[in-house]
């Protein structure tokens, strides 16, 4: 990644400032990013599963200002499925999940509206975009 510009506009003023390489991280891009799925419980046509998702801190820009990230998160989601055997069908599979479980709050995306300085300090309107709460998906697959 090379150097890059960072313009401010202030309220009697602009500013711009070079970022050094060393200096800021690539936006949207956490330096985390885990996933792990667990079959908890599997016997004959049913199966249980946790799924779970840690994201790591991300930049809204280039900037590498705390102020304008989003912070890390880490959500668990539930699965159960059930298979049914059939003559004619390989199967039936009933599947449902259950994601976020645990109701977490948090934001997995975001940006800077604007920014700018106001008698000498800086302000950052940032806009983030909330995500589910626990929410249900049920399915059904049929295989022949």
């Amino acid at each position: 990644m090379s150097d890059s510009l960072e313009s401010i506009h202030g309220h009697r003023s602009n500013a711009e400032r070079v970022l050094s390489e060393e200096e800021h991280n690539c936006l949207y891009s956490p330096d985390t990013q885990e996933r792990q799925q667990l079959s908890v419980f599997k016997q004959n046509q049913f199966e249980c599963g946790l799924m779970s998702n840690y994201v790591g801190k991300q930049y809204i820009d280039n900037s590498s200002d705390d102020a304008r990230s989003i912070p890390d998160y880490f959500i668990n989601n539930l699965s159960v499925q059930y298979s049914l055997k059939l003559k004619n069908l390989k199967s039936i599979d009933f599947r449902v999940l259950v994601n976020n479980i645990f109701d977490v709050k948090y934001v997995s995306n975001g940006y800077v509206w604007y920014t700018y300085y106001l008698d000498g300090n800086r302000e950052n309107d940032l806009r983030f975009f909330p995500q589910a709460g626990i929410n249900f998906l049920a399915g059904i697959t049929f295989k022949f």
